[in-house]
């Protein structure tokens, strides 16, 4: 009887032993499954830090060709205010020197 009631509490503690072993391996399972999204979450993560990096590089470039191409539009039109006044100058000059002609020749 003695005996048996061993037997009883030797299969019992291995049916435990064999449960916890399973849910030994399940968790180291669930564990290996954890550390691969992990690492999938952090080589996306380092991806898309490159890529603001990138962006931030090209919106400093950019802001920096906006500046520039403000200044050379000022330079343009500073130029086109003076153009317009050496043409103004040109007709009015060539106007007055065709009347002088005409009123030379007749």
């Amino acid at each position: 009887m003695q005996q048996m009631q061993q037997q009883d509490t030797t299969r019992l503690l291995l049916e435990q032993l064999r449960q916890a072993s399973q849910q030994a391996l399940g968790v180291e399972r669930t564990m290996r499954d954890i550390t691969a999204i992990n690492q999938m979450v952090s080589t996306a993560v380092m991806h898309q830090a490159e890529m603001i990096e990138t962006l931030y590089n090209n919106a400093v470039d950019a802001t920096y060709h906006v500046q520039r191409g403000n200044v050379e539009l000022k330079k343009t039109i500073r130029v086109n205010r003076s153009s317009r006044m050496y043409l103004l100058v040109l007709f009015i000059v060539a106007g007055l020197l065709l009347l002088f002609f005409d009123w030379f020749n007749s």
